[in-house]
């Protein structure tokens, strides 16, 4: 099925896994707020953060084994490509989620929201694999990386971790800055932040001021 990415409906069902993922870490992010911490929250919440994961491996399946397509020029692919690095997310996210339930358990780690995190990378790291725009890619690169940034400090009680994650976001703000900076510049190179025309511009400049690589 080929998927016109300028009508809504079809952009949204075109990014099905993505908003299953986030659905479920919205609705998971409520329950491990709604009680006080505890381990048998802990545990809860990242039983539940596996099954969504479940959910959106399956997704991801029944959009690659329907042979869902989508024109060239898209904000985001609709390809084998983007489906098959969804799957090494979802499951990489899948074991890092049943490996952290123990763990936190033997560290003494009750805060359920450190599932919902690593729910919340894992989308951001599927909006970037997606992405056909530099807006799009910069989105999924800041979903990732704020997830990251708590992540990297979840353990509350011990300093180092406190430490982790301060610098991790100093860096992480800096390279932001950075980034959108480029952003800009390519815009205001090429007129576009879509990377296929950023592509088809780049090459006309290096014929257009290069022209003997017309020749052969």
């Amino acid at each position: 099925m080929n998927l016109d990415l300028l009508i809504p409906a079809q952009l949204s069902h075109a990014l099905l896994p993505d908003l299953v993922l986030m659905a479920g870490a919205m609705a998971l992010m409520l329950v491990a707020a709604w009680k006080r911490e505890s381990a048998a929250r802990q545990r809860t919440v990242g039983i539940g953060a596996m099954i969504v994961v479940v959910v959106a491996i399956a997704a991801v399946v029944h959009m690659a084994m329907d042979g869902y397509t989508a024109a060239a020029g898209g904000v985001i692919a609709v390809d084998g490509f983007r489906w098959a690095l969804d799957l090494i997310i979802l499951l990489g996210a899948l074991a890092t989620i049943a490996l952290s339930i123990e763990q936190n358990a033997r560290d003494g780690i009750v805060t359920a929201e450190s599932h919902v995190l690593v729910l919340f990378a894992a989308v951001g790291m599927m909006i970037l694999a997606a992405g056909r725009d530099l807006m799009v890619i910069f989105l999924g690169i800041e979903i990732m990386s704020i997830a990251v940034y708590v992540l990297a400090g979840i353990d509350r009680r011990r300093v180092r971790a406190a430490e982790a994650s301060l610098k991790y976001f100093l860096l992480g703000a800096f390279a932001t800055g950075f980034l959108l900076y480029g952003i800009a510049l390519i815009y205001g190179a090429t007129g576009s932040t879509q990377l296929n025309e950023i592509g088809a511009k780049i090459v006309y400049f290096k014929l257009y001021t290069h022209p003997m690589l017309l020749v052969g």
